[in-house]
């Protein structure tokens, strides 16, 4: 007992991780890891994608005025009649500033910046944007720099850069301001030569100033939506880490509890125990390296919105080559049809509830890879819905069980054979007992062997000599009987037969043909020969099995007791 307890607690400190909850916090903190630099990555583009929408606006609205004041420039200025709102130009000494038609209509001569100035005012009733036509060297007073304009005008000179985009805090609000270099064209030097400017110098700038505060506004709900999105991903695949822990957990707590109850074979223990604990390095190894497939899907269960890459690693596809391919697609059919089943009666369910949690299930399906293989995946789905509680898109995480198969099927295995011989073990053959008592499959025989000179071998040659020849006894049982048949090793050199639909008359062939093969396998072998006594029972009813196991059992000692004396007499 007291080796059993060092092996259990050998077990408890290999994998305290999962059995104590305490280290669960490590890949949560992990994954919060993760999504907090995806959040900052995309905060930051958002920023960028925001600053540079809106200096792209202001950079158009600029050459936008610098196109119109150009073809003024180019027509030499325009006739607009003379009214409140448009008087003429005080600054503008050109020749006919004013002209009078025939009609006696007064006109007035808009140079290109007077009409500058009158965009912007309808720039200003419109939407608050704001031009300004400035200079170092102005004609209008109220043309003079800001000192932000006039600092950006000493920055054009002298430099390559020729504009500025800047957020400046005001006392009525926040505002963007761009401006950017005003060069002296030929048509300008009709007003701007007697300056002493040359074509091709800077002769001023226009800003352009734009509300911030709309804009700043739809920044801040794209960052509470993106906010909003990595908390609704981390929480769920948090919460999918813990569900996989808690089941894994609950899943070796058992297995130690059935390894306990298994206890009165230490050997068998100790071998089980290796198995699993091997088992559980392989599965937690496989669990590590491999990244869950997270996926959406449109709410006819047709089409995916979204696949991530890992798709790459669980089934060879792109995500370009997954996202287009149908849900149909991405299944066997025999898997489509039962997951289709699955989500209508979640779907009904929520209907009917409102429940959400209607669709928290984990499932069990078969994928096709790229390369035709099929292998086994654990879905877990959940739905999105919307305001009026319609399923808007469900979400979907995939992972690659494929080892945990395989390791499932080693420990059916392992819990129903023997560990040495490969044959069934006890547990098999109680089993195997209570389905033939239920099932009616009669006459049954058994065939009682035991090795004969096991307790002798082991205490004069060793248990190395001992096992060699339960392995050699247990071959020629195997090479004797059907693979219908049900061979078990019940003890130490111990054997039981179970003859299905079997009578007196073919059991006693049996016994003939272990004979045989016992005397070929000690022909053919250069160990110690294998020596068994058989004896045989029939059940003609469920009544008569526990009766014949005894009967068979008595006859095998029979025969022991005869061939004892045959060798010694």
């Amino acid at each position: 007992m007291d080796s059993l307890k060092i092996s259990v607690g050998k077990i408890l400190f290999r994998d305290e991780y999962i059995i104590l909850k305490r280290f669960w916090v490590f890949p949560v903190m992990l994954w919060a890891g993760l999504v907090a630099a995806s959040l900052g990555w995309n905060l930051s583009s958002v920023k960028q994608q925001s600053i540079s929408t809106v200096k792209n606006q202001a950079r158009a609205m600029f050459e936008l005025i610098e196109m119109t004041r150009l073809w003024n420039s180019r027509h030499g200025g325009v006739y607009v009649p003379i009214t409140e709102t448009t008087p003429p130009n005080p600054y503008l000494n050109v020749p006919d500033r004013e002209i009078i038609t025939k009609e006696g209509k007064k006109y007035t001569l808009i140079n290109p910046a007077y009409m500058t100035r009158q965009i912007s005012e309808i720039a200003t009733e419109h939407d608050g944007t704001l031009f300004h036509i400035t200079s170092l060297k102005p004609i209008r007073p109220a043309n003079t720099p800001d000192e932000w304009e006039s600092m950006a005008l000493k920055g054009f000179e002298g430099t390559n850069n020729k504009e500025i985009f800047e957020l400046i805090k005001t006392n009525s609000g926040d505002v963007f301001r761009y401006m950017a270099a005003l060069y002296v064209k030929k048509p300008c030097m009709r007003c701007h030569e007697i300056q002493g400017y040359k074509v091709g110098e800077i002769r001023g700038g226009i800003s352009v100033t734009i509300k911030a505060d709309p804009i700043l506004k739809s920044y801040r709900s794209s960052l509470n939506n993106i906010m909003a999105l990595h908390i609704a991903v981390f929480l769920i695949v948090a919460a999918l880490m813990l569900y996989t822990m808690s089941h894994r957990r609950n899943q070796f707590l058992t297995l130690q509890k059935v390894n306990v109850r298994l206890g009165d074979d230490m050997i068998a223990l100790q071998q089980m125990s290796d198995e699993l604990r091997e088992g559980e390095e392989r599965f937690r190894l496989i669990a590590e390296s491999v990244s869950d497939v997270i996926w959406t899907l449109d709410a006819s269960m047709d089409s995916f919105t979204y696949v991530s890459q890992s798709i790459a690693a669980l089934r060879g596809f792109t995500v370009d080559e997954a996202i287009h391919e149908t849900f149909a697609d991405a299944l066997t059919p025999e898997s489509y049809a039962y997951v289709r089943d699955t989500l209508t009666q979640k779907i009904a369910c929520f209907r009917k509830s409102g429940n959400i949690d209607c669709f928290s299930e984990r499932i069990e399906v078969e994928q096709r890879c790229k390369d035709g293989r099929i292998i086994p995946v654990e879905v877990v789905i959940s739905a999105i819905t919307n305001a009026d509680g319609d399923v808007k898109e469900f979400v979907g995480i995939s992972r690659d069980i494929t080892q945990r198969k395989k390791e499932e099927n080693k420990l059916k295995y392992s819990s129903t054979h023997d560990s040495m011989t490969g044959l069934y073990n006890r547990a098999f053959f109680d089993a195997e007992l209570e389905r033939i008592s239920k099932g009616g499959q009669f006459p049954v025989s058994f065939i009682v062997a035991d090795l004969d000179g096991l307790k002798r071998v082991n205490d004069s040659i060793g248990h190395e000599a001992g096992d060699q020849l339960i392995k050699g006894a247990a071959a020629v049982l195997d090479m004797a009987f059907r693979g219908s048949d049900v061979v078990a090793r019940t003890g130490g050199d111990e054997f039981i037969i179970i003859l299905r639909e079997t009578d007196e008359g073919l059991s006693a062939k049996s016994i003939e043909r272990v004979r045989a093969y016992q005397a070929e396998f000690n022909e053919k072998n250069e160990g110690l020969p294998v020596s068994i006594s058989l004896g045989a029972a029939t059940a003609h009813s469920a009544g008569d099995i526990e009766a014949a196991i005894k009967e068979a059992d008595k006859r095998m000692y029979e025969d022991k007791v005869s061939r004892k004396q045959q060798r010694t007499g």
